[in-house]
């Protein structure tokens, strides 16, 4: 399975109703990852698990790009009828 589709796997039950956070996406896309646990302290104070956020951002960010998924203010979901 490529990480495109375990992607859109953990985001099938997602709708506009009921989004994905970027935190919860990056726990289930790589749940046994260092970058959960590792402490990052920039700018205003220490924060676990950023890495992971930024990640799992970046990815989601790209599959919008390719028309599979969108975003609200409170999430990510999938589209059911991707762009062609």
């Amino acid at each position: 399975m490529t990480p495109q589709e375990r992607a859109l796997l953990i985001l099938y039950k997602t709708t506009y109703i009921n989004p994905m956070r970027v935190r919860e996406f990056a726990l289930k896309m790589w749940p046994d990852s260092k970058m959960h646990r590792k402490v990052s302290n920039q700018g205003n104070g220490a924060t676990s698990g950023k890495a992971a956020w930024l990640c799992a951002g970046s990815y989601l960010s790209k599959l919008k790009i390719k028309g599979l998924v969108n975003r609200n203010e409170f999430g990510y979901y999938i589209i059911k009828k991707p762009k062609t």
